[in-house]
């Protein structure tokens, strides 16, 4: 009888794929703790402005603002009233009534309650229109056409207070912060893009506004360029700039220019300034100042 010899090549394909297959189960066995974990996104804006306290009542009352009295079939209870320093309304028959912290639905709900009280109407339908909001503001500052304070109305986002402040100016940057003011004294600095890519980002656009919110516009990052080009000057810094989108927005480069002769003055964490040979394809980085030299040939 014969004896069949398997040729090694063959013999050493099925031991090749004998090791893969053990291989495969002691992966499956590894435990949780030893898997790589993926890297977890960064909080949102949303996410971490909601971390400094509950979300309070979308109005609420506080001195100086103004409210509307009406009282259903009672045309002659119909005024304007103010909260005082107090925190109180002055309501006709009735006197002081508790205002401040709460919304016009509750300060009229009191308002009814102490005309039922009094005895002075039977089924009082009171209602408060808010006719001035003056207590709770917000700052926006920097980069906006009308900086100051405004008042804050129902549901104001960053995108209404921009517009409010007669929206950003040219030298704006697309990042913007929120500074809000937790209940034990700490202040949150949020940043929040206005742009992603050449879109409009929704975000500003979610972010309700509370009183005493600080919303500053920072200028746009920089850039310098000089030398063979037909504009030099400093240029407002794009996402995701390129060495050659940067000469382009300086005009492009002049008959003597080298698209291949490119310096970079470039300031490191240390606070050095060095001298970098660059590419057209290399991106540029807030504060460089860009160079370009004219042709050997």
């Amino acid at each position: 009888m014969s004896t069949v010899h398997r040729p090694a090549s063959a013999a050493r394909r099925r031991a090749a794929a004998g090791l893969a297959v053990v291989g495969l189960l002691l992966a499956g066995c590894t435990t949780p703790a030893e898997r790589p974990l993926a890297a977890a996104p960064p909080p949102s804006a949303a996410r971490l402005l909601a971390a400094t306290g509950p979300e309070p009542a979308l109005l609420q009352l506080g001195p100086g603002d103004a409210v509307r009295l009406q009282v259903a079939g009672r045309p002659e209870l119909s005024t304007t009233l103010y909260v005082s320093d107090s925190g109180e309304l002055e309501v006709p028959m009735v006197g002081r009534v508790k205002a401040a912290g709460l919304s016009p639905a509750e300060a009229a709900r009191n308002i009814a309650g102490a005309f039922r009280s009094r005895e002075l109407l039977v089924d009082p339908q009171v209602t408060l229109v808010l006719d001035r909001y003056q207590s709770q503001r917000i700052s926006v500052l920097g980069e906006v056409r009308s900086p100051g304070r405004l008042p804050l109305e129902s549901r104001t986002t960053v995108f209404d207070a921009l517009a409010q402040a007669g929206g950003t100016t040219e030298e704006a940057a697309d990042l913007v912060y929120v500074m809000r003011t937790a209940a034990d004294g700490t202040v949150s600095r949020v940043p929040v893009p206005l742009r992603v890519g050449n879109a409009a980002a929704s975000t500003p656009m979610e972010i309700a506004l509370r009183g005493g919110d600080a919303i500053y516009v920072p200028p746009a990052e920089r850039f310098y360029i000089y030398g063979e080009v037909n504009a030099a000057n400093m240029y407002r810094l794009e996402p995701g700039m390129t060495v050659l989108q940067a000469i382009s927005r300086g005009g492009g480069l002049t008959v003597r220019g080298s698209g291949s002769r490119i310096e970079i003055s470039r300031r490191g964490a240390d606070g050095r300034l060095a001298t970098i040979d660059a590419a057209p394809a290399d991106r540029v980085l807030p504060g460089d100042v860009i160079r370009v030299k004219e042709r050997l040939f």
